[in-house]
């Protein structure tokens, strides 16, 4: 049972405000100040400093968030888990961003479904940024994400890798194979929004030789994939997406890969959960057995 002072504790870093950490628990500013007073004195630390009006939190303050807010989700999970003690897996309540959620999720969920038909599942579709801070929050068990993510905070596996590739429509002009990144630089782009791991990807890239996205002669933003494969089938534009999202178009003919010199990306899928989770073993089991590698998941009691 996680002791009410550290969920004081972590109310106060989502607010960093006494005032309305206590509003927020129905308890007085004093008690507040209180149960972080305590909380320093266990521990012999400081947990926050003040530059001017701002409220920030120490070096060990930053430790001690990342690892009380692992302990209140295990505890979280733990509690579920007491209430339906006779289910092997509960529950699954996971994020994927898009591309996952899109094109590899079906699969997953057929797995879990024919070896656990009983499990409640709920998926959460969203881009990178958003699933971490739903993770953040205690609102997902983990996710699975295709973007950059702060490997200092969260444990993961890679669940796979994938080839990142750039298309166009098959009615598009030739390009020379392989063609320079700047002979694209006159064509539309069609990419996803800010937040997104595939438009991460391309950033990064782009940033290593010297561009940005705005060398291309125009932007065209669009939150779906699925309108992106549409919208270059028409010859609307090129788009940067991984091959398994295009894998249908490519076979079908509607779309064909740009070869681009010196573009051989790879990326991983990566299963992320919190970091310092007593359940990191039954993630791991968990990963193994979603992306295919183990034909059953054993898990330790308790997940």
């Amino acid at each position: 049972m996680l002791d009410f002072r550290i969920n004081t504790f972590l109310t106060v870093c989502q607010y960093m405000n006494y005032t309305r950490a206590a509003e927020a628990l129905s308890i007085t500013q004093p008690a507040v100040s209180q149960h972080i007073h305590f909380i320093e004195e266990d521990y012999g630390i400081r947990l926050f400093e003040f530059h001017g009006k701002k409220m920030e939190l120490t070096p060990e303050g930053v430790l001690l968030l990342h690892t009380a807010s692992a302990m209140k989700h295990d505890d979280l999970i733990l509690r579920e888990h007491l209430k339906n003690s006779r289910l092997h897996i509960r529950s699954l309540n996971f994020g994927a961003t898009l591309t996952i959620g899109e094109f590899v999720v079906s699969g997953i969920l057929s797995r879990c479904l024919a070896q656990y038909p009983n499990a409640k599942i709920r998926v959460s579709v969203d881009n990178t940024q958003s699933l971490l801070k739903q993770l953040d929050n205690n609102d997902l068990d983990f996710a699975l994400i295709e973007g950059y993510f702060p490997k200092e905070n969260y444990d993961y596996a890679v669940y796979s890798t994938e080839r990142f590739i750039a298309v166009q429509s098959a009615e598009a002009e030739a390009l020379p194979a392989p063609c320079p990144i700047e002979a694209l630089f006159s064509k539309p782009l069609l990419v996803r929004e800010s937040g997104s791991g595939s438009r991460n990807i391309l950033e990064q890239y782009l940033k290593l030789n010297n561009y940005a996205l705005t060398d291309f002669s125009k932007i065209i933003e669009v939150n779906s994939i699925n309108a992106l494969k549409a919208m270059a089938e028409k010859n609307c534009g090129i788009t940067f997406l991984y091959e398994v999202a295009a894998g249908r178009e490519l076979a079908g003919g509607t779309l064909k890969e740009i070869p681009i010199q010196r573009f051989d990306i790879t990326h991983d899928f990566a299963f992320i959960w919190k970091k310092g989770s007593i359940f990191s073993k039954n993630y791991r089991a968990l990963s193994a057995f979603m992306s295919g590698k183990n034909e059953r998941v054993v898990l330790d009691p308790g997940l």
